[in-house]
């Protein structure tokens, strides 16, 4: 491991000299990303959503982008320690300021996997993580494929937390996993099988009422899912229009499954 003084030298060299974002670090052949504060999120569409949210039935919509950057900066720094702390599997935060922060390299990027190896253990570990998440009332609030990590023993951590939430409700982590579902159906290679195995293993661990507001909300977006068929007709690669329709499908065989043996 690279010395700590020259490490964070190198940290605020590139805190200094560059904008919010994520920027990977060499030092004596290990790899370190650093994470630099600052980027503004708001915007008058997350404002309203905002809004919204504060209605219990449309809490779903909730997000940290109207926090001030250094807000939500350290709210992510704060999740990431006390996830840390708990032995939950997210990088360590080497060292930081409220200008950046260090974290060791922990993997490859989900998107990035060969997929010979995106099995269907590797798909079951992920939803257990997110199931132990859940179970301690914490929501990620925006989990994509680039904030899951998979290391060389094929050992998933996750990333970016910015958008999550401590004591969330079931609206809040039933929205985690239909958006991880919709990320998953990126990858080809994933069975239809393999994800209702560890969605229904995902369900036995956390509350019913998880559950319940996970196939409510596909139930609601079923009633909409015209306008994505709609869009199809006009954009047949849509990505985000095949992924919605693919997860409320998903969706429908567990609620048909679980209707006849749950």
């Amino acid at each position: 491991m690279s010395d700590t003084n020259t490490l964070k030298e190198s940290a605020e060299d590139i805190a200094l000299n560059n904008t919010a974002g994520v920027y990977k670090l060499i030092k004596d052949n290990s790899t370190y990303w650093v994470k630099v504060c600052g980027e503004n999120k708001s915007n008058f569409v997350r404002y309203i959503s905002s809004l919204i949210a504060k209605a219990e039935s449309l809490s779903f919509l909730k997000t940290n982008a109207l926090l001030s950057p250094s807000e939500r900066f350290e709210h992510e720094k704060l999740i990431i320690s006390h996830l840390k702390e708990k032995g939950f599997p997210v990088p360590k935060i080497i060292d930081g300021n409220e200008d950046y922060f260090i974290t060791m390299d922990a993997g490859t990027p989900f998107e990035h996997v060969d997929p010979k190896l995106v099995n269907e253990q590797l798909i079951e570990q992920l939803l257990q993580i997110f199931a132990v998440l859940h179970e301690n009332d914490i929501a990620h609030g925006r989990p994509a494929l680039r904030d899951i990590l998979v290391n060389e023993d094929n050992e998933v951590q996750l990333i970016d937390f910015e958008e999550a939430t401590l004591k969330a409700n079931s609206k809040l982590k039933a929205r985690d996993i239909f958006l991880l579902l919709m990320d998953l159906h990126r990858i080809e290679s994933i069975s239809q099988a393999a994800i209702l195995d560890a969605l229904f293993m995902w369900k036995e661990k956390v509350d019913e009422q998880d559950w319940v507001s996970l196939i409510s909300m596909g139930n609601r977006l079923s009633k909409i899912s015209f306008i994505a068929k709609a869009i199809l007709k006009f954009k047949p690669r849509n990505k985000t229009s095949i992924q919605i329709l693919k997860v409320l499908q998903i969706l429908k065989v567990a609620q048909d499954r679980c209707t006849h043996s749950c």
